[in-house]
């Protein structure tokens, strides 16, 4: 009895397959389709998806499209440039900084790399150095990210009074510079951080 149950039993799985197939077959089809699309992607489509994903924060898909470009191309400018950008992210800021000089020896027109550059001089402790650069113009960031990373350089060094201008006169002509309004705030806090000790 039980070895005709476990024979039935066998025969009915048989025939859902068979009955399933032709839906099998096509599920398999779409999905080498799938893979297949994906491994014709150029370097430029993987780094730009990177871009994306870094954006809205998902770090381990930007990491992995990033990862399959340098593998076959380690000296990728541009990958190279937005793997800095995901280091600073998760806050490996030297990381980056090698990352940024690779990407440099590898033909990135230096004002590409300059905010991230800047990003990386705040992290290890040379705003004095970030400071003198773009004064002197050295870091050729664009603005109005040249304005955010001098607040951010002033407000590192204590000149509070200094950076909240910079600050607000960017946030007025920027309403949606999320970086001139971290800085601001941090700007903020900081001030009140001063006032209380001075209590």
């Amino acid at each position: 009895t039980e070895a005709r149950r476990a024979m039935c039993s066998q025969i009915s799985a048989v025939g859902w397959l068979q009955r399933r197939r032709p839906a099998l077959l096509l599920v398999a089809a779409l999905c080498a389709i799938a893979a297949g699309c994906d491994s014709f992607r150029s370097d430029a489509e993987r780094v730009e998806q990177a871009r994306q994903a870094l954006a809205s924060g998902d770090f381990r898909a930007a990491s992995l499209e990033l990862r399959r470009v340098l593998d076959s191309n380690p000296e990728n400018a541009e990958a190279r440039l937005v793997l800095a950008e995901l280091s600073l992210a998760v806050g490996d800021a030297r990381t980056a900084d090698k990352d940024l000089q690779r990407a440099l020896a590898a033909g990135l027109p230096p004002e590409r790399a300059a905010v991230p550059m800047g990003r990386v001089m705040l992290a290890t402790d040379r705003a004095a150095d970030l400071l003198q650069q773009i004064n002197d113009g050295t870091l050729s960031a664009p603005e109005p990210d040249r304005s955010v990373l001098k607040g951010d350089a002033l407000t590192a060094l204590g000149e509070l009074a200094a950076a909240e201008g910079i600050y607000r006169a960017v946030v007025n002509q920027h309403a949606d510079h999320v970086r001139a309004t971290v800085g601001h705030s941090s700007w903020l806090h900081k001030a009140a951080a001063r006032r209380r000790s001075s209590c």
